[in-house]
């Protein structure tokens, strides 16, 4: 039987800032907006900046969780990760980048590029019932009608939350794409409102 894997790059992340879960859960929002119960001043802010509120988006993203009760990550957000920085990169105008190099890499990243463990579990700094929070955001959109936000609220842990995973290749010449894939994570990282700078994070390779 072929083993097909020419490299393995064991990989330890640690998010520099909190990240959001972005799996939609079946709850209440916790904040009632339309009730006076908004707490954080930013949020009520942007609120009074805008005007009218739109909608209430009930549906709370969070994070998938074993049957121990820690928070996981499935392995194909890191797969999505590793296209979304792919992308982001080969806009670069200095061709300079193994991003720029790699054709077809969405295609490279799907079938010769694989993540395990299936279920990579996020570790916090501090128990997980004590450092999880619920953070809720002002989404703005433009409309015809005019611009309108809609509340939406998220689970969020915390920076210093890390995981371990390996990156196996059945293509060692690429390598030093995933490498530069990963450097990207301090600029734009994983999770629910990435472009807010949330989910950031730093890494190392293990031995």
């Amino acid at each position: 039987m072929q083993d097909f894997i020419e490299k393995t790059i064991k990989v330890k992340i640690e998010f520099t800032e909190p990240i959001l879960g972005a799996v939609p859960r079946d709850k209440e929002i916790y904040t009632n907006y339309i009730a006076g119960q908004v707490k954080q001043e930013t949020l009520r802010e942007e609120i009074e900046r805008i005007g009218e509120v739109a909608a209430v988006d009930k549906r709370t993203c969070g994070f998938l969780m074993d049957e121990d009760g820690n928070p996981v990550l499935s392995n194909h957000v890191i797969k999505g990760f590793f296209k979304e920085a792919a992308k982001s990169i080969r806009r670069i105008s200095a061709k300079k980048y193994e991003s720029h190099k790699m054709t077809a890499y969405i295609q490279k990243v799907d079938t010769l590029i694989h993540v395990y463990p299936r279920f990579i579990t996020l570790h916090t700094p501090e128990p997980v019932e004590e450092c999880m929070e619920e953070f809720q955001r002002a989404c703005r959109a433009s409309t015809p009608q005019g611009d309108r936000i809609t509340l939406k609220n998220s689970e969020r842990l915390p920076e210093g939350t890390t995981a371990e995973f390996e990156i196996q290749l059945m293509d060692k010449t690429h390598e030093d794409a995933v490498k530069e894939w990963l450097d990207y994570g301090r600029f734009h990282g994983l999770g629910e409102w990435r472009n807010a700078d949330f989910g950031r994070f730093e890494w190392m390779e293990l031995e």
